[in-house]
């Protein structure tokens, strides 16, 4: 049996029982929901550290937390905490789990690497619509001529041919659609 599971399933119920206490206390209602749910959490957790062959100490319980985590995650050995020396137990024995497939992505950041800012995206309609000039300007083609040109009058034809130059303010906003394209 995974005692280490039992031992963090069960604090993470305790943890949720107390919000549902309290919400019952404010609202002036008996709270058999969560007491249940924190009777039977308190006997995961003493059964985890009862029965399990591993003690627990209050320094070894986030370790225990992270190894149960990455456990499930298929990140064994990725993530750790480190204990200090009085806390580290005095057995060698491994717990015997599956090595982790090599086409299997680790989900867990490794702790010495850095967070990278998301990519900025190109909106594709503003790359439909506007390109840029060499000298940086923002251009755009003519509206009212991608489609119902039957009922466009000649004179509204002409006058819409050709590009125009956006203004500053305008240009600014495309530019912010289009951050690689200048």
């Amino acid at each position: 049996m995974d005692y280490d599971l039992l031992l963090v399933v069960g604090l993470v119920l305790v943890l949720l029982t107390v919000p549902s206490m309290l919400s019952a206390w404010i609202d002036d209602r008996a709270p058999r929901t969560a007491t249940i749910l924190l009777i039977g959490a308190m006997g995961l957790v003493i059964a985890a550290l009862t029965q399990s062959p591993r003690a627990y100490s209050v320094e070894r319980i986030p370790h225990v937390f992270i190894e149960v985590i990455g456990r499930y995650l298929h990140c064994r050995g990725r993530v750790r905490i480190p204990l200090a020396p009085a806390a580290r137990p005095a057995y060698t024995a491994r717990l015997a789990i599956p090595a982790r497939p090599a086409n299997v992505a680790c989900r867990v950041a490794p702790a010495t690497t850095e967070m990278e800012m998301p990519k900025m995206k190109t909106k594709s309609a503003a790359k439909k619509r506007f390109s840029f000039t060499a000298s940086g300007r923002v251009k755009a083609g003519p509206a009212g001529k991608r489609h119902g040109m039957i009922k466009r009058t000649t004179k509204f034809i002409r006058d819409a041919s050709g590009a125009m130059i956006l203004c500053a303010s305008d240009a600014k906003i495309v530019k912010k659609y289009m951050p690689y394209d200048r």
